[in-house]
């Protein structure tokens, strides 16, 4: 006998089992949620008692997933925690950052298979790190490789996340993390690659460094994961891989040519590099100060400990900043963060309610928001099935 999305009462038992031992209770404490008998219970997970629509709604809250992640035929287990706890099992900053990324890969996960999307990866070939040879010199040509590859040329590039999510089909999300946590990268073959960015990081600052340096992780270390933290010292081959990333990162941003010939254009003959000149070639191609003068001292544009200097000299002031600049990236607040989620799970969402396959509180639940933040956040009234333009396939 088939019951819900044609799985057998059977099938549903063993799920609900699954689950509940996966959470650690007990038959009797399940029971006692669901207020029912544990013997009934018993008979629900051993499939000699069908389970009706709300006791699995009961279950659902309990074990904080949906229906539909309990009954779907395609549940896919996504499990990137391990991938982590090689790196730094006894941080638990790394730990819950991990688990965020794990909750934020499953939940678009369960939106596709509701949708029935089958989300395909076009990803370029991976280009392991040489045994032998110069890491940053490998980097730089990569960088260039993927650049090619993409029609990118030597343009600035507005939006990294953007181009991750959509040019390479990665999953890519952005969250409040811990300060000492710039970003996440996990790879797996049944969800492909993964990474999540701290969002209380700037997005024109060290964000967009950091979304590069995860995409040198994906080019050439794709089965190894990876926490990044700048000021983080690494030992033996994971100081390799970093190495390679963060020049890749750099290179990939800012290619040699074109910050070159900027430079020269920017300086207009001046002999001294100016704080100015920095803010703004920084603007340019949408990175850090920090990371242009590290660029620049790389292709020995300027001298070696440059930014050590601007450091001890008063450093960058904010103001001065804006002064010199307009872009309202800079500006930082927990509205703009929300935003910053993913554009991709935003339109999962948005289909799923206006096909009405979850509720406005299942979807509160999946995505772990409030209902206020969740409406903000998929603007109902724009995305409403009744306002726009009726598409057609192709006839023949």
């Amino acid at each position: 006998m088939k019951s819900y999305s044609g799985m057998s009462p059977d099938e549903i038992g063993k799920r609900i089992r699954v689950l509940r031992e996966s959470h650690g209770l007990t038959q009797s404490s399940v029971a006692d949620a669901m207020q029912i008998a544990r013997t009934t219970l018993v008979s629900i997970e051993q499939g000699k008692r069908p389970i009706n629509q709300s006791e699995l709604m009961e279950l659902a809250k309990l074990f904080d997933t949906t229906v539909n992640g309990i009954v779907r035929e395609s549940a896919v287990q996504v499990d990137l925690v391990t991938r982590f706890r090689e790196i730094d099992s006894d941080n638990e900053e790394c730990a819950n950052a991990a688990w965020i990324l794990n909750s934020l890969v499953a939940s678009e996960i369960e939106l596709e298979n509701l949708l029935g999307i089958a989300r395909e990866q076009h990803y370029p070939p991976e280009r392991p790190l040489l045994r032998y040879g110069n890491v940053a010199l490998q980097a730089e040509e990569d960088a260039i490789h993927l650049r090619r590859q993409l029609g990118l040329g030597d343009a600035p590039i507005q939006n990294i996340v953007a181009l991750m999510e959509w040019d390479l089909d990665m999953r890519v999300y952005e969250y409040p993390l811990s300060s000492d946590i710039s970003g996440l990268f996990a790879f797996e073959p049944n969800v492909g690659a993964c990474v999540l960015i701290n969002s209380n990081h700037r997005r024109n600052a060290r964000n967009t460094f950091t979304a590069a340096h995860e995409l040198g992780h994906f080019v050439a270390t794709r089965s190894s994961a990876d926490i990044y933290d700048p000021d983080r010292h690494y030992p033996g081959i994971a100081q390799k891989s970093e190495k390679y990333a963060n020049v890749f990162a750099s290179a990939f941003l800012m290619p040699r040519r074109s910050l070159s010939t900027k430079f020269e254009d920017f300086l207009a003959g001046s002999t001294k590099l100016t704080r100015r000149h920095v803010i703004l070639l920084a603007d340019y191609f949408r990175v850090s100060n920090e990371a242009l003068v590290r660029r620049l001292e790389q292709l020995e544009l300027i001298p070696r400990k440059s930014w050590d200097w601007f450091k001890a000299n008063g450093g960058f002031d904010h103001e001065e900043v804006k002064r010199f600049i307009s872009s309202n990236d800079d500006i930082h607040s927990e509205e703009q963060i929300e935003e910053r989620r993913p554009v991709r799970l935003r339109l999962l969402a948005a289909s799923a309610l206006n096909h009405e396959l979850l509720s406005e509180g299942q979807l509160s639940q999946l995505l772990k928001m409030d209902r206020i933040s969740l409406r903000k956040w998929i603007d109902l009234p724009e995305i409403s099935p009744t306002v726009g333009i009726e598409i057609h396939e192709p006839a023949g």
